[in-house]
């Protein structure tokens, strides 16, 4: 159970969630999902999904990004790119 950025303890006491949105918003990329920044929000109350992309981009990640259009609305999802050599040739 969380309230913000704590988690309640089994014993009774709050403890600080030491996970970033970074953190997170990576961890669900490296488990081989997409992410829009209307999942970024919703999921993880993030509002700067492209800043987080840019940063992780500087720690060496690589990303696909598709353009999505719908009705007059275009938005970026983003997906990591998994090197083949982590899963042998």
């Amino acid at each position: 159970m969380t309230s913000n950025n704590y988690w309640f303890h089994s014993e009774g006491e709050y403890i600080m969630n030491q996970k970033s949105k970074k953190d997170k918003i990576r961890n669900w990329l490296e488990e081989g999902r997409s992410i829009t920044p209307k999942d970024a929000y919703e999921m993880f109350g993030s509002m700067r999904l492209a800043s987080i992309i840019h940063d992780l981009k500087a720690d060496g990640y690589t990303f696909n990004t598709e353009y999505v259009r719908k009705g007059n609305s275009k938005y970026a999802k983003y997906s990591l790119v998994i090197p083949s050599t982590l899963f042998g040739s």
